[in-house]
């Protein structure tokens, strides 16, 4: 017999405990590699479920950026849109001022061209004929009758000038109130 049991205790032969200690050892063994599969099992499940969770989450990440990127460009976009509609309004209105004081400008410069002194007054026109007046003796005087020739053209434009932009007296208007009067008449 290879083992005998005492009060308290079981005396085993060498081979047979060296049998037991070795299957002991191996069955220790064989429970860590059960224990060892188990806790990979779990590990892996754990880095599995963290690895779906964090992919997941890099994707939702990664949609929520697109949106935000395609979002601002729409709105640089509407806002290029809405400045440039403004602008180009801004010019529009821009252009048509110009070209309307360009041309009261030209039509100021033709007018001053057709009539040198349609922009005086009678008072102011009166006194520069007789400054042109006194000029012209002045060239009669010196004997430069080239220049009294066309200082003496220019008063007569003058003269007609005054003419017209005479004031109306109580008697010149009566005059031609009584001219159109027999114009009346007659017809």
């Amino acid at each position: 017999v290879d083992w005998q049991l005492g009060h308290s205790k079981i005396f085993l032969r060498r081979e047979l405990a060296d049998k037991l200690e070795t299957l002991s050892r191996v069955r220790v063994q064989a429970a860590f590699r059960k224990i060892g599969r188990f806790g990979r099992y779990v590990a892996e499940k754990r880095c599995a479920r963290l690895l779906t969770a964090w992919g997941r989450f890099r994707l939702r990440m990664l949609k929520k950026y697109r949106e935000q990127k395609a979002s601002a460009r729409i709105m640089a976009s509407y806002r290029m849109y809405r400045q440039r509609k403004v602008y180009m309004y801004t010019m529009v209105v821009a252009i048509k001022l110009q070209s309307f004081v360009r041309r009261k400008r030209a039509i100021i410069r033709a007018q001053r061209i057709r009539d040198p002194y349609g922009h005086y007054s009678f008072k102011e026109l009166e006194r520069l004929y007789e400054k042109e007046k006194k000029s012209l003796e002045a060239a009669v005087k010196a004997r430069n009758f080239q220049k009294a020739a066309s200082l003496e053209a220019e008063l007569a434009l003058m003269e007609q000038k005054i003419e017209e932009k005479r004031p109306l007296t109580r008697s010149l208007l009566e005059s031609q109130i009584a001219e159109v009067q027999e114009k009346l008449d007659d017809a």
